[in-house]
């Protein structure tokens, strides 16, 4: 990690769990913040900008279960469910608020996260749906493969240095063994956030899910892990053949073979869907023209 400012590496290592705010980097948060304040946003328009941000995803969901809102002690996964239960004016302030990007980083370069997150998150969804067995509904999968990368947002905010390294990780690295800070930052944020105890785990062992010790966690985890896999380059007969670096953590997850062609070209549709909205021109309307970006795989 290139912090070149010292405090901002002692920040980024020892005080991860303090942040309070980080960028938002969804096209879709963008295109609201640029409206007037006076023009109130719809109840789909919300959901659609809290279900494609790292960021408000996390630090929603983590107010919902906070001791100032979840009275009930029943655990939200879901970014409906967080938006039920902390309202609406809540859930604006939490947007309005968000700090920009650092300076020097451009939105269509952040975009190349906001495509992992997004496509991470739409590979998982599909496998909680298509999964008899799963423990989760899909949109608890949604949700923490949105967030699974939220460390790389803390070290994003503290320095925009960090920013080469972030890419050639997501782009070459994600995979790698050594590639573990990010994921004890992200379980940092997520307890200092309130987020729920199987999403802290499954945060914090998304590249090794073997060594969650919370079993609700650790299939979360495994759902992340095996999403991420699918992403990363392979020649489509390994999927079949079963001579490919996820199929332990597939048929751990029960996934038929056959699907997994069929889930790695939807990921990778919906990541080149993601690379072309985020670089579209500012002031462009941004609707997803792909139905698996407007269903999240549940069409």
């Amino acid at each position: 990690m290139d912090t070149r400012s010292k405090y901002q590496s002692f920040l980024v290592h020892y005080h991860a769990g303090v942040a309070r705010d980080l960028p938002t980097i969804s096209p879709f948060v963008q295109e609201l913040t640029r409206q007037s304040r006076t023009r109130i946003p719809s109840l789909a328009q919300l959901i659609r900008v809290f279900e494609t941000d790292p960021f408000l995803a996390a630090k929603l969901t983590g107010a919902s279960n906070s001791v100032f809102f979840g009275h009930n002690h029943i655990d939200v996964l879901s970014v409906r469910e967080a938006l039920t239960r902390v309202g609406l004016r809540y859930a604006m302030n939490l947007v309005w608020e968000a700090p920009p990007l650092p300076v020097g980083i451009e939105e269509s370069e952040a975009g190349l996260l906001w495509a992992h997150c997004m496509t991470v998150a739409h590979v998982a969804r599909s496998i909680a749906a298509k999964v008899s067995s799963a423990p989760f509904e899909p949109d608890v999968a949604h949700l923490v493969a949105m967030i699974h990368d939220i460390g790389y947002l803390l070290q994003l905010s503290y320095s925009p240095n960090t920013w080469s390294d972030i890419a050639a990780r997501l782009d070459r690295e994600e995979l790698d063994a050594d590639n573990d800070p990010h994921a004890s930052q992200g379980e940092e944020l997520a307890k200092f956030w309130s987020l729920p105890t199987p999403v802290v785990a499954a945060i914090r062992a998304h590249h090794e899910p073997h060594c969650c010790p919370d079993v609700r966690g650790r299939w979360l985890s495994t759902v992340v892990a095996a999403s991420e896999l699918l992403l990363h380059p392979a020649d489509p007969m390994q999927l079949v053949s079963g001579d490919w670096r996820g199929d332990t953590l597939m048929k751990q997850l029960d996934v038929p073979r056959e699907l997994l062609v069929t889930l790695r070209a939807e990921a990778l549709d919906v990541r080149e869907e993601c690379i072309r909205l985020a670089n579209l021109p500012r002031g462009a309307t941004r609707v997803p023209h792909l139905e698996l970006m407007r269903t999240g795989g549940q069409g």
